[in-house]
């Protein structure tokens, strides 16, 4: 694939996502065809030509920033150079396409900057092709906070009874879900037609203790339904099967028993030094005989 036509892909991959995500998109970009991409920016785009800034529906006070850095692994200066420009244009929210990956070091700085400005990291491999247009994965919509509160009231639960969904989940990146959010997934049923569900969006180094095993077979049923992949669903259905046989062995695999010392004759023939050692004698009752028959031995 030449440069031309990945770079006109990913960048409309781009804007279908901001659009999605709730953000001010022209009809103009998302039908914009590889023709029209290249009399704006020619057969060789230069990446810098290529950043989208985009205001939100509800706040046009809401911005945010799409780069696409010239370097094919991106350092530390580039992520300066960024972050400078998002606090003169007063953007807290930025997405940055990188062409292979980041450094160590400027991995370690967008973690550290996750308090004040939030970068979240996409390579053009990811958006190449839209996802969420692909025939196994199902309809995703995130909910708004009256939304959220009326689901809560409706059902009668608690935020913590939701089914949960990490945040490293390939959708839940594409829509940018933050902790806490909810999303409702609608896929198709073959009894019912149409199936619903929610899920709350949670980091990936949390676990669930304690859960019953009825409370886990709905969270790996609701994981399944968010990735929306049946390839995924059958291994990650593998994986705790794998992990529950592995349980079932340990508790009934036996003891390993050790054995018993012998023990030793109150009355024996004190042992030579140059003699053998017996087999039946361990090595601490070995040293004791040998070091007592050695200074009963006159001088």
């Amino acid at each position: 694939m030449d440069q031309l036509t990945r770079l006109y892909q990913v960048r409309r991959t781009c804007w279908q996502m901001l659009h999605d995500r709730g953000y001010l998109v022209a009809s103009d970009q998302l039908e914009a065809t590889k023709e029209e991409f290249r009399q704006l920016y020619g057969d060789q785009p230069a990446r810098s030509e290529l950043t989208i800034l985009c205001p939100h529906h509800e706040d046009p006070t809401r911005r945010i920033f799409v780069f696409f850095p010239e370097e094919s692994k991106v350092g530390v200066k580039t992520i300066k150079q960024l972050t400078d420009r998002m606090r003169e244009e007063q953007v807290s929210r930025a997405i940055m396409v990188v062409a292979q990956s980041l450094t160590p070091f400027a991995r370690a700085v967008v973690s550290e900057l996750s308090g004040r400005q939030a970068i979240e990291i996409f390579t053009e491999a990811e958006l190449l092709v839209n996802i969420t247009h692909h025939v196994l994965v199902p309809e995703h919509r995130v909910l708004s906070d009256d939304e959220k509160r009326t689901l809560l009231a409706r059902y009668r639960v608690r935020e913590s009874q939701l089914p949960r969904v990490q945040l490293a989940d390939p959708v839940a990146r594409y829509y940018g879900l933050q902790r806490g959010q909810v999303v409702r997934i609608v896929r198709p049923s073959e009894t019912a037609g149409r199936r619903e569900g929610v899920a709350r969006a949670r980091p990936r180094h949390m676990k669930a203790r304690g859960q019953s095993g009825d409370a886990r077979q709905r969270h790996m049923h609701s994981f399944c339904d968010s990735v929306g992949n049946e390839t995924a669903a059958h291994l990650l259905c593998a994986r705790v099967y794998h992990h529950h046989q592995q349980l079932i062995s340990d508790r009934t695999r036996p003891a390993r028993l050790l054995p018993l010392p012998r023990a030793r004759a109150a009355s024996r023939e004190p042992t030579s030094r140059h003699s053998p050692p017996s087999s039946l004698e361990t090595p601490v009752a070995r040293t004791n005989e040998t070091t007592r028959a050695t200074t009963a031995r006159p001088c």
